[in-house]
């Protein structure tokens, strides 16, 4: 069985990219996870900007704070089928209340995440990126956006010439 991570390797130089990995490569003794929602924590981004002694052991799936259901565990606090957050089951009805329609994925946090640790960021700072499908709109004062058609954004962008 193979899933999407974000894969840091140093060999034959450093690198970090979204990969299909073999459930058979994790380490023993730790608890996998379907993920239903994640985020990217502080030290899996220094790991990934390469710029900190950070890192144990290589290759590294860099980690997120994640929410979903233990799918095995070879750790006696968690069993399979428990609950990491968020069941499985809310899955859908957390995803009827994000505009895109669906929850976040690996690939949707990814390219973001490179790119802010990349150099091409370097003038980007204190920036908060939402990359959660359009679901901050509904606390954002922006809530009427929400309701826009398509051709209500077509004439807004015509309207800006």
């Amino acid at each position: 069985m193979t899933f999407k991570a974000l894969l840091l390797e140093n060999q034959p130089a450093f690198s970090a990219h979204v990969a299909e990995v073999d459930k058979a490569a994790l380490p023993e003794g730790e608890v996998l996870i379907r993920v239903s929602h994640s985020t990217l924590n502080f030290k899996d981004a220094l790991a990934i900007g390469n710029t900190s002694p950070i890192v144990r052991a290589w290759p590294m799936v860099a980690g997120i704070d994640a929410a979903g259901v233990v799918e095995s565990s070879s750790s006696p606090d968690f069993r399979p089928g428990d609950f990491f957050y968020a069941p499985e089951d809310q899955e859908a009805v957390m995803a009827k209340t994000i505009p895109a329609g669906s929850v976040g994925t690996v690939d949707d946090v990814v390219g973001a995440a490179l790119y802010l640790l990349s150099d091409e960021a370097g003038y980007v700072n204190g920036e908060t990126v939402a990359i959660d499908g359009g679901a901050h709109l509904r606390t954002s004062g922006a809530e009427d956006l929400l309701a826009w058609t398509d051709a209500d954004w077509e004439a807004h962008r015509a309207s800006r010439g």
